[in-house]
């Protein structure tokens, strides 16, 4: 593991009532939509000003860039305390946005945070969040294959699986779903690119005995930056997940995390297999099955990242059979032969990552302190989850 999953998180706030949609001119309206890092784009128009925006309703809010701000005139006075995606606590400016269009509808006096947006995309031009507080507004048909989205302020028909939804006082969504026998009120957050999330404590007992890929140390990073080192579990076999007894069309794998808020939340690693219906008015989500994804197996056995001038070892995999003693916080020096002083950013540090795995080439780095270790590009190793 090299690249390390973007996870954007919500903010503990409730806007659920705040701001409203003006009538449109059309019931329907349809614009496109792009995929990065598996999460979902669109352009939007805040206050007349073109900008580029993350769509997640795992934002309890809806969330402006600092630079983006100052095109668009905006001024936050306000702050609040707020919960990222990694239960990290976070102080963020707040204020109303005039408004906020997409496709012709007009989102109007909507609460939104002040964040800066290259602290989780460093090397994508992301001008803001389209989070819950607009999501909640209208109804959304999404053709992820397509790359088209739809929006109406009438409940879409779809002819796919249809799964009640329940909306809490910060403006999230649940499902209700039964995994390994355990009934939970799923989380559903769009901003988040794995398939599902468990919290440890509540389903370990059920998949003991089950392979997985043992990570430790920061897996994603949020609102408030690298999340602090958890123990990540993730299992090789992809398991039924049901609604009532109805079960899904797609089976998923989990990863399980101790330092998590909620007991199960659901990422677009799965939802992106469906076409995907969010009906609000009906406080329903349909499920219609699109395409199905191959999990990504090979990669490196260590996390790298680019922290404070420095490329850091951010994770590790047990049972791996490391030639060194590699320890989170570990110092990088060069990665096959290329000085890590030269690395001047995270970006660069993700393109000279990628070309090698690109060509499943082996990482050779030498680490600070201790001398020179090879990463294969290889299966990952599993172990029975205790």
């Amino acid at each position: 593991m090299v690249c390390l999953t973007l996870v954007l998180g919500a903010c503990g706030h409730s806007y659920f009532g705040k701001g409203y949609l003006e009538k449109p001119a059309e019931k329907v309206v349809s614009d496109s939509i792009w995929m990065d890092e598996g999460l979902v784009f669109i352009r939007a128009r805040v206050n007349g000003v073109e900008g580029n925006f993350l769509i997640d309703n795992g934002f309890s809010s809806s969330g402006m860039d600092a630079a983006f701000m100052k095109k668009c005139q905006l001024k936050f006075k306000g702050q609040s305390g707020a919960t990222d995606a990694n239960n990290q606590k976070v102080s963020l400016a707040k204020g109303k946005v005039r408004d906020i269009e997409i496709a012709g509808f007009h989102f109007k006096k909507t609460k939104a945070y002040q964040i800066d947006t290259k602290v989780f995309f460093p090397c994508y031009s992301v001008d803001g969040v389209i989070g819950a507080s607009i999501i909640n507004k209208a109804n959304w048909h999404f053709n992820f294959k397509a790359k088209k989205l739809r929006i109406s302020t009438e409940p879409f028909e779809l002819d796919g699986q249809k799964i009640p939804a329940i909306y809490y006082s910060n403006n999230r969504a649940g499902l209700p779903l039964r995994i390994k026998g355990i009934e939970v009120n799923c989380r559903v957050d769009l901003g988040m690119s794995a398939a599902m999330k468990l919290r440890m404590r509540d389903f370990k007992t059920a998949l003991q005995g089950e392979e997985a890929k043992f990570i430790l140390g920061s897996t994603s990073i949020s609102v408030g930056g690298l999340a602090k080192p958890d123990t990540v579990i993730e299992t090789k076999e992809a398991f039924p997940i049901y609604n009532g007894d109805e079960k899904l069309e797609e089976p998923t794998q989990i990863r399980l995390q101790k330092k998590i808020k909620y007991p199960a939340t659901v990422g677009m690693g799965y939802l992106k297999r469906y076409e995907l219906v969010i009906n609000t008015d009906n406080s329903e989500y349909i499920l219609k099955p699109q395409s199905k994804s191959a999990a990504e197996v090979k990669g490196y056995s260590a996390g790298l990242y680019h922290k404070k001038g420095q490329v850091v070892l951010v994770a590790t995999t047990m049972g791996s059979s490391y030639s060194l003693p590699l320890e989170v916080g570990d110092t990088v020096n060069s990665i096959n032969g290329l000085s890590a002083d030269s690395i001047m950013d995270i970006c660069d540090l993700k393109s000279a990552l990628q070309k090698h795995k690109k060509q499943e080439d082996s990482l050779s780095l030498e680490i600070k302190g201790k001398g020179r270790i090879i990463l294969p590009f290889e299966e990952p190793i599993y172990l029975a989850i205790p």
